[in-house]
């Protein structure tokens, strides 16, 4: 009765498999589709977004709905949650997984309790382990590497066939507006972080956390890297990771050229991760205009992001700020009176702006910019460092650099 339902319903290449094509280093060159998906898989996935069954299932489904609400759960019972969206969702990852496991509706006991009991414990026990991750775009490695490990239970990893074919389900089926498939051939690496148990996810801080990842990469290499969608799973039932939610994170376009990184951007990605960490909340205005700044599409909008991430690092607003920026990353006095040449340019463009001056040609802004950008990182990675070896606070590693600035 299946494969006869499945094969009725079923269209010209309604889903197939997609195989990636690599370069040496295991970066993703194109992607293609490639075998059918068997039909049992086919026909759970029409069924996901109908949840309602078919009339010419009605009878096998409700067959199975019945036995379902028969079964006497205390779980179920102490919990009260049978309601008929639990039950629908209930009943259709019970379903999918039968169908994969046995292929007919024909009813067989011990598979179905077996299945059942297993899915309970699933949906009610708190214990089960999850992870949060995301799809890197545009970046890719001129070098081998499968992992890199900042901290246990946080790692960034390459793009696994499997994840591929989940991310391509995924902007298919439009599970969420932010992931694409003109996305995916940019896509790479996942950062993943894993937690022991799916209670303690706390969106804000699964975001801080990849937000602070991504830092680092920005902070070693410019370009258009980010991520746009955070992708919230659970294991537990049956013995692999299921997709439980998903949602949008930043609005991040794919661009070329993707960023590189070589064995060198690797090891100071990971000896930066903890000074991150352990000073994000002291310099977060900062570290977040920064990032929002690689984020913005408008030239306009990342000026003002720039400048703003600038004055909170330093603490000083108007030509201060240039000062402070040229004697706290310059070397020589050349490179000095250079910086504090371009950071009040900056400033001037940011004021006209703020004034509602629409003059500036995009050029110009990106020119600034591209300068801005490179001082900031320079001196967020000072300023971490500092702190980290000297223990000073921010006011006194300023007043530090000022003392110096008057005795040259």
């Amino acid at each position: 009765m299946l494969k006869e339902a499945a094969s009725k319903e079923r269209i010209p290449n309604e889903k197939e498999k997609m195989v990636t094509n690599r370069d040496q280093y295991g970066n993703i060159t194109s992607f293609g589709r490639s075998q059918l998906l068997p039909e049992i898989t086919i026909f759970a996935q029409i069924k996901y977004l109908q949840i309602r069954p078919l009339k010419e299932h009605d009878e096998c489904l409700n067959t199975f709905i019945e036995l379902i609400r028969k079964k006497k759960s205390p779980k179920l019972e102490a919990n009260h949650q049978f309601t008929e969206v639990f039950s629908a969702n209930f009943v259709f990852t019970f379903l999918y997984n039968y169908l994969d496991r046995k292929e007919d509706f024909e009813f067989e006991e011990q598979l179905f309790d077996e299945l059942y009991y297993r899915l309970v414990d699933f949906y009610f026990m708190p214990s089960n382990m999850a992870k949060a991750s995301v799809p890197i775009l545009n970046l890719k490695a001129d070098c081998k590497v499968e992992k890199i490990d900042l901290e246990d239970g946080l790692i960034i990893r390459r793009v696994s066939e499997n994840d591929f074919n989940k991310l391509f389900l995924m902007a298919e089926q439009n599970f969420t507006r932010t992931i694409s498939t003109i996305e995916l051939s940019s896509i790479n690496f996942i950062i993943e972080k894993l937690y022991d148990n799916k209670t303690d996810i706390n969106w804000l801080e699964v975001k801080k956390t990849f937000d602070m990842v991504t830092l680092a990469f920005r902070l070693v290499k410019s370009g258009n890297l980010g991520f746009n969608s955070i992708i919230l799973e659970t294991k537990g039932w049956p013995d692999e990771w299921q997709n439980w939610s998903i949602g949008p994170a930043h609005n991040l376009r794919p661009e070329a050229p993707v960023v590189a990184i070589n064995q060198e951007d690797i090891n100071e990605i990971v000896r930066l991760w903890p000074l991150i960490k352990n000073h994000w909340n002291e310099f977060s205005i900062a570290m977040r205009r920064f990032n929002y700044a690689n984020e913005r599409e408008n030239e306009e909008d990342k000026l003002l992001d720039n400048v703003i991430a600038l004055e909170s690092l330093f603490k000083i607003t108007g030509y201060g700020v240039a000062a402070r920026t040229a004697q706290f990353i310059g070397n020589e006095k050349n490179e000095k009176y250079e910086i504090l040449g371009k950071v009040r340019e900056a400033y001037d463009l940011r004021s006209k702006l703020a004034h509602g001056s629409n003059s500036q040609t995009e050029q110009k802004l990106k020119e600034t910019n591209k300068s801005i950008r490179e001082y900031l990182a320079k001196a967020i990675k000072k300023f971490i460092e500092t702190k980290e070896t000297t223990k000073q606070s921010q006011d006194d590693i300023i007043e530090s650099e000022e003392k110096k600035m008057f005795s040259d």
